[in-house]
């Protein structure tokens, strides 16, 4: 109709590839991120050791700092060890 619509997006780059996965998302909260990442193994066939976060707030409720350690949403930290990957929040944009 030629309106246009703000999609939130999961982006996940592959660590030693310049490979990524992508999906569209119902929003920004917990379940949406859940969800997508749920999507994204599936269309990577595979789950990493480890996943970076960018301090996103439906997966992080204090971010690392400099010298700060980063404190994960109780909902994801579980996700994470049903999946068997170890959750790491990085800086922004890192």
């Amino acid at each position: 109709e030629g309106k246009v619509k703000d999609i939130d997006c999961l982006i996940m780059s592959l660590g030693y590839s310049n490979g990524g996965l992508g999906v569209g998302l119902g929003g920004e909260k917990e379940e949406c991120l859940l969800e997508g990442v749920k999507i994204v193994l599936g269309q990577g066939g595979f789950v990493g050791r480890k996943l970076g976060l960018d301090n996103l707030a439906a997966g992080v409720v204090k971010g690392r700092g400099n010298e700060e350690e980063r404190v994960l949403r109780e909902g994801f930290e579980g996700f994470a060890s049903d999946y068997g990957f170890e959750a790491q929040a990085c800086k922004r944009r890192k």
